[in-house]
């Protein structure tokens, strides 16, 4: 195993079950918490009385939990890179190049729309196709749009990461609430 990033938070299974039982009136036992991220274990017996609800979940089984706690040293590096603002043009357009060996890669702008993509924007939705996907930057909450031009090619081709008005987010994407 890995050693954990700088800053991570880590739980062994034993410690977590140590926090003992949920406190009266909750059905899960609060385990961890930073900033709006709340990490609770909850494990029914026999009959799950959980009701629906808009909190978002990672589901573990015993033999998964360590995963669990990756995912929260994950979700809290994470954070700190949606903290620090973008410094990008309006518009990147990604290229796909042959490298020396011969294989089909991304260039330096297509590397970089996914960079951005998985460590800094959040996704948002995406249009009726699927190949248009609304993100929204959350150090200071611009809108930017992924798409493929060249949706013709295997994969739908290289990338391109733009730039949106927020005034032009409800026309594109009128599903989409917003809050």
């Amino acid at each position: 195993m890995s050693k954990p990033p700088a800053g991570a938070v880590c739980l062994s299974l034993s410690e977590a079950l140590q926090k003992g039982p949920p406190p009266a009136g909750n059905l899960a036992v609060p385990i961890f918490s930073h900033g709006s991220l709340e990490v609770e274990m909850y494990s029914p017996k026999g009959h799950d009385p959980q009701q629906p609800h808009d909190r978002d979940e990672v589901l573990s089984g015993r033999s998964r939990v360590r995963s669990l706690f990756w995912a929260l040293i994950y979700l809290t590096q994470r954070q700190r890179l949606e903290s620090a603002p973008m410094n990008l043009p309006n518009e990147v357009i990604g290229k796909w190049i042959v490298d020396p060996s011969g294989r089909i890669v991304g260039d330096r702008a297509e590397n970089q729309i996914w960079e951005v993509v998985r460590n800094h924007l959040t996704r948002m939705g995406d249009r009726e196709s699927g190949w248009t996907i609304l993100y929204r930057d959350p150090s200071d909450d611009s809108f930017w749009e992924l798409t493929f031009p060249q949706s013709e090619m295997h994969g739908g081709g290289p990338a391109k990461l733009t730039r949106i008005a927020s005034e032009q987010v409800p026309q594109l994407y009128p599903t989409l609430e917003l809050s």
